[in-house]
């Protein structure tokens, strides 16, 4: 039977490449950041606020209850950002995801100057995005306008204070991350790195967990806005190597 999902993760852990490989299933109904939106779907109350998601969590997980052979999962992702919280009752988590017998995915990423990086450069993909459609975006997908695409060839210089100021933040929120799973015991945890190395065994195991069959997904959604050899991108390479040394992190 497939069952209800969330994926908690954060940014720049490959959250929306993987959202686009669990899409093109049709039997998982996915949706994005719920909680991060301006406003909450499916309640008469679309204000942000935990009563609120709280209460959308029931409407969009109620099917669940009222069948016992339900052949769709549905699920999205939750960001854990330790400056803009999506969620805060996180005591309040536990007993909604057991009384649906919601699966928790956690997503982490290993690398943490890469994820920076990728951070870093995400703020400068916004600005471009704006600049070339109107609108900001964080990823690049395949209908992206060419000055976008041409974005991941693009060098960029790496500010340390910069770097570290937002390894900080990502440090917080892997921390938050931490105490999320421990109240949640997750059923299935994943991580970028393994998900770029063999990206279909990964996307199964998700499938698996969640309870729908195993199937053959198509091509990646959205390309990397960073190659992961830092080297091709960053014009101070040298420098942040010998930062990652000191931190103990290989870049």
């Amino acid at each position: 039977m497939a069952s209800p999902f969330l994926i908690i993760f954060i940014a720049r852990s490959g959250s929306s490449a993987i959202m686009g490989d669990l899409q093109q299933h049709p039997n998982v109904a996915m949706r994005g950041e719920v909680f991060g939106a301006k406003a909450l779907p499916l309640v008469a109350q679309t204000d942000q606020t935990d009563e609120n998601r709280i209460a959308f969590l029931h409407q969009f997980w109620g099917s669940y209850k009222r069948s016992n052979a339900e052949t769709t999962a549905k699920g999205f992702k939750l960001q854990i950002n330790s400056r803009q919280p999506q969620f805060t009752s996180w005591d309040r988590l536990p007993g909604i995801m057991d009384e649906y017998h919601a699966k928790l995915i956690v997503l982490r990423r290993t690398n943490i100057i890469k994820q920076a990086i990728s951070a870093i450069r995400a703020r400068d993909l916004l600005k471009l995005t704006k600049l070339a459609t109107g609108r900001e975006r964080g990823h690049i997908d395949r209908d992206a306008h060419e000055s976008v695409r041409e974005f991941v060839d693009q060098p960029t210089e790496i500010d340390l204070a910069d770097l570290q100021s937002v390894i900080r933040s990502i440090e917080n929120s892997r921390n938050q991350l931490a105490e999320v799973a421990q109240l949640v015991p997750p059923a299935c945890e994943i991580t970028y790195e393994d998900y770029l190395n063999d990206r279909a065994r990964v996307i199964n195991s998700i499938f698996e967990t969640i309870g729908v069959s195993l199937t053959t997904i198509g091509e990646p959604a959205f390309s990397k806005i960073t190659s992961d050899d830092l080297s091709a991108v960053v014009t101070n390479y040298a420098e942040v190597r010998e930062f990652g040394d000191q931190i103990g992190c290989t870049v």
